[in-house]
Parts: C-alpha cells; structure tokens; sequence
C-alpha cells in the first residue's frame, strides 16, 4: 500500500530496448492465470476495485487507459485494422506460448453487469470524443461493424426478440437511416433520397400498414377521429391503382367519395 497517495505498483517497459533481441512484444504490466481446478472457483488475471465515498467530489475509476498517439494519423474498419493506437483490444484465443491452443471460442469480449449495485447507464460515449463531431455540429462513426453483424435483444427466455442487422455487399447499394428533429430520413449511396417520415409534434391522426394473412390484403389505414387519406404528386405526376381493364357498360352501384388536387369532392363510381 502506498501511504503517500501515489503510484504503488508500476511497471514500464520500452519497445526500442529489444530492437536487437528477438521479443516479440513489450509489455508494462501482465497479469496471468490458469483456470485448472476442478471446483467452480473463477479466476482473474487482472482486477481492480474502486471504491468511492459519499465526501469525495470527484470520479473514481476502475481502469483507465490513455492513450497518445504521436505517429500518422490511421482510420480501422472491421475489414482492415491498420496501425495506430488502441484504446482496449480484447483478442480472443489467448497467447499459444503457453498452455497450448484454444478449443473454442470464448464467450464475450464485454459484459456489463451487476454486483451489489447497477450502472446508470451500460455504455456512453463523450458528446466530443468521436473524429468529426463535436456532439452539435458534424458527424462521426461511434461503431462500425461488418456485413452480418447484428444489434440483438433477447426476451426473458433466452431467445432473440428482436434485431437490427446489415447484409448490405457493394458500397453501390448502400443505406442510411438518418433521425432529425420529427423526422426519419432512408438515403441510399451517395445520399440519394429513398424515402422519409415526417411527423407533426401535434398530431391526432397517424398511420398504419399493416401485413396480412392468406385470403385478406395487406392494409394502408390513415388512423385517428375523421383521419382521411392524402395521396399528392409532383408536376405532371399521377396516383395509378390497379390495372386498368376495358369493360362494357355496367350499372352503377355506388361511389367512393374522394377530393381532387384543387379540393373539391369528386364520386368515382363504382360497378358491378
């Protein structure tokens, strides 16, 4: 225990010392363990605990890693991990060095759990700690991930409840799902528009579509008291419905009531 408030155990180990040995790595601080009993005891290789008192105004950390980078300036993907500075790189598989090869995957990189208390919040990333934003002007990648792989929930049982995935292949076909202030933006490469909802911070009336089962119709409903239905287009655009099919005269037995670009009610007939 250091009894000055200091540093009480440091290790330091520099990667020039060992240019002409044959490491394969430096390293400052290694923690090693191997689960071998036979009794259900866990072990750790490194671990800390932080224990913070209700008269200290300041944060406590359990493990903080800062890191400086004084070379080129290198952007990873999750196709090509260049060189540069990492803040946390979980391997997993181990060093063959010792003990031998792995049998099987291991379980997770991260997981956020509880002891004798719960976190606020599971993972939170600084409004400016991402390249490119600042948290109010600007945009910036706070995780990216590969073709496949998916954002999951899991309902109380265990199984998957639902999920978020990309099987996008070629850059070409790509899309983004952008939020805005009452809107949700689709955009395809190169930002080319695909389609977008718009909301009213004082709407009554909203809508639905719904699928459907064998024998009935998948359904666009406009939802709320008197809700009616807005089919607009653009310069010399037109609303088509169905398949037009030449028929004789029939005998009208009815009319669906609908308004034209200028508002006025029109009956389109309907025949037997």
């Amino acid at each position: 225990m250091q009894d000055r408030g200091g540093l009480a155990v440091v290790g330091m180990s520099r990667v020039s010392d060992s240019d002409d040995l044959s490491n394969a790595a430096s390293v400052g601080v290694g923690g090693f363990v191997v689960v071998d009993g036979s009794r259900r005891r866990p072990g750790w290789a490194l671990y800390a605990d932080v224990q913070h008192e209700a008269t200290s105004p300041t944060q406590s950390y359990g493990l903080e890693v800062a890191a400086k980078n004084k070379g080129n300036d290198y952007t990873s993907n999750p196709y090509r991990l260049t060189y540069g500075v990492y803040g946390v790189w979980l391997a997993a598989g181990g060093d063959d060095a010792y003990g031998g090869k792995p049998a099987n995957p291991s379980n997770a990189a991260l997981v956020v759990l509880k002891n004798k208390h719960t976190w606020n919040a599971g993972i939170i990333i600084g409004s400016d700690a991402i390249t490119g934003t600042d948290g109010r002007v600007g945009t910036a990648n706070a995780l990216r991930m590969a073709k496949g792989h998916a954002v999951a929930w899991y309902v109380p049982d265990g199984r998957l409840g639902a999920a978020i995935r990309s099987d996008v292949t070629d850059a070409a076909g790509s899309v983004l799902q952008i939020f805005s202030n009452d809107r949700i933006d689709y955009l395809g490469s190169n930002g080319r528009p695909i389609m977008a909802f718009r909301g009213d911070a004082q709407s009554s009336k909203w809508l639905l579509i719904s699928s459907s089962s064998e024998g009935a119709s998948p359904a666009i409903e406009a939802v709320g008291e008197n809700a009616g239905l807005m089919l607009r287009t653009t310069g010399s655009g037109l609303v088509q419905f169905g398949t037009f099919q030449a028929s004789p005269s029939v005998e009208v037995a009815g009319y669906i009531l609908v308004k034209d670009s200028s508002g006025a009610e029109r009956k389109l007939a309907v025949i037997h």
